[in-house]
C-alpha cells in the first residue's frame, strides 16, 4: 500500500521486531545488522533472499556498509539490508548526503542498542567501540527525523551505577540524548508476557516523538479521564523543548520539568487493577488478558521427534499440526515471511544435542529442585549447585528432602553432609543461572546461551531445540533460523549463531503491539 508508514531498524539481528512491525501495517525502508549470521536470517525471512555464502551481487537487496562509500544512488534505493557496523553506516552516509534523499518522509526509527556508553557527559571524543552504539542511532535519528523512535533494551538499563565520583542512570542518559536532538522522550517498562508471548521478559521501551507534533498529539487528549495521560505527554514534550545544555546536565531533581520511568509496577497494572486510562493504547500498548503458559507453548512439539533423515541431497524433517498457539502465530506472520514455505518439510531448527551423562544428571537435578516448595530448601540447593557454602542445619534438612526422591538415586548421595556437597559438586557447572522451567507458568527471561534452561519434561532432561526458543519468543513455525546453531569459546565474541539470534530478538508479538500503539499515535 502507498499509504503505508515506513520505518528503519538499525540493530535488526534477525528480524523479530521487523516481523512484528510489518505485520501491523509497517513497511521497511531499510535495516542494519552488524552480524552476517543474524543478517543471513532475516534476509531470509524478511526479503526472500538467500545469502549462504555471504556473496551478494548487484541485484540483491543486500549490501555491506563497506559498499556504501561507493554505490551507485540507482542501486542503493534497492537495498533493503545493510550488513555491518552501524557506527560505518552513519560515518559512510554523512559523507555521501545523495544519499539520504531516500529517507525523506520516514516516520519511524526502530532499534535496540547496547546503552551503557550513555554518560552523563554527554557525547564524549574518547570512546570504546561500544560506546559508539548508542550514538551511532542518536546521529542516524538526527539527520534522517523520524516521526517516532521506538528503542528497546533490558530492565538492566533501569539500574543506576557509580562511576567518576557520581552516580549514572543509563535510562536517564537515553532519554536526555533524544531530547537534546529535539524528541519527547516516554519511558517506560513493559513484560512480554502481557502481549500473549510465553515468556518473564521485562523490556525498557522509549518512545520518542518529534517535539514537532506536540499540539498535534496534546490536542487529542480531550477527555478528562485522558488528563493524567496529557500530563504524561507534556512532560515529555517540555522536556525537549529545553535547550540542550539543560538537558545534558539535567539529573532529574529538578521539580519544575521533569522526566521519570513510568512506575514500574504499571508493567503489572493487569494484576493490580489500576486505572483503565493507561490501557488499551491510550499510553501502553493494549495487553492480552490470557496469560500463556510455556506448555501450551511447546508441549505439541515432544510428540512429533527430533531426528532428521538425510539423504545424498535432500533433508526431510517429520511434518507437525502444531497447537493452538502456534496456529495463531502463523496466522499472524506467515503472510509477511517472503521465503518459499516448503510445508512438506515439516519443522525447522528442531534438532536435540547431544547431552553427556553429566549434563543429563544435572539437569534431573534441577528438574527435581523445581518441585521443592519449600523456599528456604530449594535456594539452599541452588547455592550449593552454584559452588556456595550453605550452613550444616539446612545440609541436613536438604538431605531428608533429597532422599524421598527415587529420580536421584546413583546421581546425589545424601548418606553424608560431605557425601552430599561431593555428589553436587560432580554435577556442577559453571554457569551461575541455570533452571528448569515450569510447565504451568510463562518461562524465564530467554538467554542466548542453550544450556541456562532445562526442559521441564521428565522424559527429556536436555536444553531446548532452537524452535522451542523460538515458539517462547513467538516466531512461527514457519520462520527459518539460519547459519550455524551453537558456538562456543572465544567464537562467542563475534559469532551469532541460531540460538543466539533467538535469544536476542524482540518478541514479534511484542513488536506488532508496538508498531499497532506507534500507528495510533501518528494517526
Amino acid at each position: 500500500m502507498s499509504d503505508q508508514k515506513k520505518y528503519v531498524e538499525l540493530f535488526a539481528g534477525c528480524g523479530g521486531l521487523s516481523l512484528g512491525l510489518e505485520s501491523s501495517g509497517w513497511k521497511l525502508e531499510l535495516a542494519n545488522e552488524l552480524s552476517p549470521m543474524a543478517a543471513e536470517t532475516f534476509a531470509y525471512n524478511i526479503l526472500g533472499e538467500n545469502l549462504k555464502g555471504g556473496e551478494y551481487n548487484s541485484d540483491s537487496k543486500v549490501s555491506y556498509v563497506e559498499n556504501i562509500k561507493s554505490i551507485d544512488v540507482k542501486d542503493w534505493k534497492n537495498k533493503q539490508l545493510v550488513v555491518g557496523d552501524v557506527v560505518k553506516l552513519v560515518e559512510n552516509l554523512k559523507s555521501r548526503p545523495e544519499l539520504l534523499e531516500r529517507f525523506k518522509g520516514i516516520d519511524l526509527i526502530s532499534g535496540g542498542p547496547p546503552c551503557q556508553g550513555f554518560s552523563m557527559a554527554g557525547r564524549r571524543t574518547e570512546r570504546d567501540p561500544k560506546n559508539k552504539l548508542p550514538y551511532a542511532f542518536v546521529d542516524f535519528v538526527e539527520f534522517v527525523q523520524p516521526k517516532a523512535v521506538i528503542l528497546e533494551n533490558v530492565e538492566g538499563i533501569l539500574r543506576q551505577f557509580s562511576k567518576d565520583g557520581g552516580t549514572k542512570l543509563p535510562w536517564l542518559e537515553v532519554a536526555k540524548a533524544f531530547a537534546a536532538i529535539g524528541y519527547a522522550p516516554l519511558c517506560f517498562l513493559l513484560n512480554a508476557r502481557q502481549f500473549g508471548i510465553p515468556q518473564n521478559r521485562p523490556r525498557f521501551i522509549m518512545l520518542g516523538l518529534k517535539k514537532s507534533l506536540k499540539s498535534k498529539i496534546i490536542k487529542k487528549l480531550k477527555s478528562r479521564q485522558q488528563d493524567e495521560i496529557k500530563k504524561i505527554f507534556q512532560h515529555a514534550f517540555e522536556f525537549a523543548e529545553k535547550d540542550t545544555s539543560f538537558i545534558m546536565k539535567y539529573s532529574g531533581k529538578d521539580p519544575a520539568i521533569h522526566i521519570d520511568v513510568i512506575n514500574p509496577r504499571f508493567a503489572e497494572m493487569r494484576n493490580l487493577n489500576a486505572s483503565e486510562i493507561f490501557l488499551n493504547e491510550n499510553l501502553f500498548p493494549e495487553f492480552i488478558e490470557e496469560e500463556i503458559s510455556v506448555g501450551e507453548a511447546i508441549d505439541d512439539l515432544a510428540k512429533y521427534g527430533y531426528f532428521k533423515i538425510k539423504s545424498s541431497e535432500t533433508t526431510v524433517r517429520k511434518p507437525i499440526s502444531g497447537n493452538k498457539y502456534s496456529q495463531s502465530l502463523s496466522d499472524k506472520f506467515t503472510p509477511i515471511l517472503n521465503h518459499p514455505l516448503d510445508h512438506t518439510l515439516g519443522l525447522h531448527n528442531h534438532e536435540l544435542r547431544n547431552h553427556s551423562a553429566k549434563v543429563q544428571n544435572r539437569f534431573i537435578f534441577l528438574q527435581e529442585i523445581r518441585k521443592i516448595k519449600n523456599n528456604e530448601i530449594r535456594n539452599c540447593l541452588e547455592k550449593c549447585l552454584r559452588g556456595k557454602e550453605v550452613e550444616d542445619k539446612y545440609l541436613e534438612r536438604i538431605r531428608a528432602t533429597l532422599s524421598n526422591k527415587p529420580r536421584l538415586d546413583g546421581i546425589i548421595n545424601t548418606n553424608s553432609n560431605s557425601q552430599l556437597l561431593d555428589s553436587i559438586e560432580n554435577i556442577r557447572s559453571k554457569k551461575h543461572s541455570q533452571r528448569a522451567m515450569a510447565k504451568n507458568l510463562p518461562a524465564p527471561a530467554q538467554l542466548t546461551i542453550p544450556d541456562d534452561i532445562c526442559h521441564y519434561s521428565e522424559k527429556q532432561p536436555r536444553t531446548l531445540t532452537v524452535r522451542e526458543m523460538a515458539r517462547i519468543q513467538s516466531f512461527p513455525d514457519e520462520f527459518v533460523f539460519r547459519a550455524k546453531m551453537t558456538t562456543g569459546g572465544k567464537n562467542r565474541r563475534f559469532e551469532v549463531p541460531q540460538y543466539t539470534q533467538v535469544g536476542n530478538a524482540v518478541p514479534p508479538l511484542l513488536g506488532n503491539a508496538l508498531g499497532k500503539w506507534v500507528l495510533k499515535i501518528l494517526e
